[in-house]
């Protein structure tokens, strides 16, 4: 069941990822155009692509955490026997999540410090950003569980994440 809704959420940032991914390209295409040709800047554009680049990368940190793409400590497999790595990604899996959980405190402390702080340009409230950051560090400590509990759950001799 959690890796069924894993999956899904997968799929839903892959999704909306895309989606800002396409919205920061034809905002930056937009601001380079208005910019050098009608010699047009805005500061907002500037702030709103920073803000998309910034919550792409949370985001996109979820989807690669799943397929093991980062958050690991790979060297240490190679010096680990073949019947004790499933515990050495156990323990890799544990201490991401262990991070993760000391990076949601720090992000909502970070949060509190920052809520009537508006952005420079449009003036929006920067809590409303930041709140992507204890979103992600939960997804990322949610995904390695989802690897636990996959490593506990399989047979001797079949393949972890």
């Amino acid at each position: 069941m959690l890796e069924l809704w894993l999956a899904r959420l997968d799929r839903l940032l892959v999704l909306a990822n895309i989606a800002l991914m396409g919205a920061l390209t034809l905002m930056v295409m937009t601001a380079v155009i208005l910019r050098y040709v009608f010699s047009i800047s805005f500061a907002g554009s500037e702030e709103a692509v920073s803000l998309i680049f910034v919550m792409t990368s949370l985001l996109g940190s979820v989807c690669v955490a799943r397929r093991g793409g980062h958050i690991g400590v790979d060297f240490i497999y190679g010096w680990v026997s073949a019947g004790k790595i499933r515990w050495v990604h156990l323990g890799v899996s544990a201490a991401v999540i262990v991070t993760m959980l000391v990076m949601i405190n720090a992000s909502l402390a970070w949060i509190e410090v920052s809520m009537t702080v508006p952005t420079p340009a449009m003036q929006l409230p920067f809590w409303w950003f930041y709140s992507a950051l204890p979103v992600a560090f939960a997804l990322i400590a949610l995904v390695e569980f989802g690897k636990i509990v996959r490593i506990l759950t399989a047979r001797t001799g079949e393949k972890h994440p």
